[in-house]
């Protein structure tokens, strides 16, 4: 058993008035002072299980209310699990279910900081990826002696990994300020101390700040005269789980729809629907739209009403508007079955079909029964032409949709649709319609048009690569940007690449085209593009900074200035 001594701290600071929000912003900080006792309870070929728990708490002081903080108090001394490797990176963790949220803060914050990541040589300086409670982040260590110790590793930066999922118009990222020191002796881990400060950012806007002090220090190993706990494996009905667990806040989502849907009625939904034609009240708009979609989600009474009404309401009112939003975003299978139900029965009328066609194709997690109906539309040469070229363009939506949950799926549609769409020679129809798709299996069809005679066309098909993740993209994107000189071909390529992630290669292009082109559009274009990525990549702001004290064209001077305005760095 091993006891260390601990002394931590958290302070947190909110600041959404940066981005326009009316919420009070509060500035909390707790402390926690103690010993943790960490047992040893099991171990396999490069892992370890330790049980830990606070026996001792000499000062414990949140703000909370009394009761809470009592609970917090019982939670840390009955303690928790965890796995951790040789090389200091921490696994899994096991909590009670009963645990508050409170003691689970301040115990993931204190795991966070004891991980670390030892290389299997000796380097004086390494990078690595481990785990955070927002995600897979970056770590960069240097090894050295410090203060006496001839065995310290230092952790020096943390940096939030760059995630592939489709580019969001809102960026919200993490920052980090890490400056941690493990001091290892001949009893293993002697020492932890140090400070990380994360800033929680929305487009470069911090909204908040989380810094947390800490400080381990051993105290001794002792294999008598303390109670251990059971030893083995953590017991089975502790639900183990990584420190990044997007999970729970799946779970926290769920449990927030069931408590807001006791105060909802649908009675009183259809009665304020009405009310709303007449008022056209905005917000109410989207709070009805909300409470439509928990509705769907927790499977209330009376679904059917809401069913009959939007069937029957006119596509020009408000009602209308408010239903299908609501029923499209909570995309259970009783809200696909409405959707495809209403597909057939308006699909010989335009108007109304033209109405609920693209919000089909965007239903999260569809249903092949809403596939199937919307293949039936597109792929049926009788149908009207609005309707099938509107059933293809969601459909390719739909594979774009299916492509991060089940790309099988997603292939086999991608190609179905090709192979309707090759033969009938329409270039700007199939761009759109595999472009929406982003599956790499379209590829073969876009890249010949990526020579295509006409300039419109080519632009285009550079247009529709946009959301493939494949490394041979950014290529073809590179090699565009330093042969292509028509300004249509490079906005289409500017406009991709606003909706793709930071790129390295691709950034430098980017500057040289806003260093050197000829014409001030591409250059403010250019500029668009590095700003938008330095939201997820804040060191592109050293870049704009150059632009903006250096660079040949005054209006493009003047617009890195307002960019960098709207940064609080």
């Amino acid at each position: 058993m091993a006891v260390y001594k601990l002394t931590f701290s958290t302070t947190v600071k909110t600041n959404f008035s940066a981005i326009g929000s009316q919420g009070m912003d509060t500035s909390l900080t707790g402390t926690l002072q103690g010993n943790m006792q960490q047992v040893c309870t099991n171990r396999a070929i490069d892992e370890w299980f330790f049980h830990v728990s606070f026996p001792v708490i000499g000062h414990c002081r949140f703000p909370l209310p009394a009761t809470e903080l009592v609970a917090v108090r019982q939670s840390l001394r009955d303690g928790f699990y965890f796995s951790q490797h040789a090389n200091g990176v921490i696994d899994s963790i096991w909590l009670p279910a009963a645990i508050t949220a409170a003691a689970e803060h301040i115990i993931l914050q204190l795991l966070e900081h004891y991980q670390y990541y030892l290389p299997a040589i000796n380097d004086s300086g390494w990078r690595q990826s481990m785990l955070l409670t927002e995600g897979p982040v970056w770590a960069t260590y240097q090894r050295g002696p410090i203060n006496g110790h001839s065995r310290v590793v230092r952790l020096t930066g943390l940096e939030l990994q760059q995630q592939s999922s489709p580019v969001n118009m809102i960026a919200r990222t993490h920052q980090y300020n890490a400056d941690v020191c493990y001091a290892f002796g001949n009893k293993g881990l002697e020492r932890v101390e140090g400070q990380v400060v994360r800033k929680a950012k929305v487009n470069h806007k911090t909204i908040t700040t989380l810094s947390n002090g800490f400080q381990f220090i051993l105290q001794g190993k002792m294999k008598k005269g303390f109670q251990a706990p059971i030893s083995g494996r953590p017991p089975a009905h502790l639900p183990g789980r990584p420190l990044f667990y997007p999970e729970k806040g799946v779970q926290q989502l769920k449990e927030a729809h069931i408590a807001s849907s006791k105060k909802i009625s649908v009675a009183g939904i259809m009665m304020q629907l009405q009310q709303n034609e007449i008022t056209r009240d905005e917000y109410l708009q989207d709070k009805l739209a909300t409470d439509i979609k928990v509705s769907f989600i927790t499977y209330k009474d009376s679904l059917r009403l809401l069913r009959a009404l939007f069937m029957a309401s006119p596509v020009t009112g408000i009602t209308f508007k408010t239903l299908r939003t609501g029923i499209v975003t909570a995309a259970t299978p009783y809200a696909q079955e409405i959707i495809r139900d209403y597909l057939l029965l308006y699909k010989d009328d335009p108007l109304r079909s033209g109405k609920i066609i693209p919000s089909a194709g965007l239903v999260p997690d569809p249903l092949y029964l809403l596939q199937s109906t919307l293949e039936m539309l597109a792929f049926d040469t009788t149908v009207a032409e609005m309707i099938r070229s509107a059933s293809l363009l969601a459909l390719g939506n739909m594979a774009g949709n299916l492509q991060p949950v089940d790309p099988v799926r997603a292939d086999t549609l991608t190609r179905a649709l090709a192979s309707f769409l090759q033969p009938k020679g329409d270039h700007m129809l199939l761009l759109s319609v595999l472009g929406n798709s982003g599956a790499p299996v379209a590829l073969p069809y876009i890249r010949p048009l990526l020579s295509d005679a006409h300039e419109a066309t080519r632009g285009y098909a550079y247009y529709a690569l946009r959301f493939m993740r494949e490394p041979v993209i950014d290529s073809l994107y590179g090699q565009a940007l330093r042969q292509e000189q028509g300004p249509a071909i490079l906005t289409n390529i500017f406009n991709a690449l606003f909706l793709r992630g930071y790129h390295p290669a691709l950034s430098m292009d980017l500057h040289r085209l806003v260093q050197e082109h000829i014409m001030e559009s591409t250059r403010l274009e250019a500029l668009r593009v590095l700003f938008e990525w330095s939201y997820r990549q804040p060191a592109l702001l050293s870049t704009i900074r150059s632009i903006a004290a250096g660079n040949s064209n005054s209006a493009v001077r003047k617009t890195a200035l307002q960019f960098l305005a709207r940064a609080d760095e």
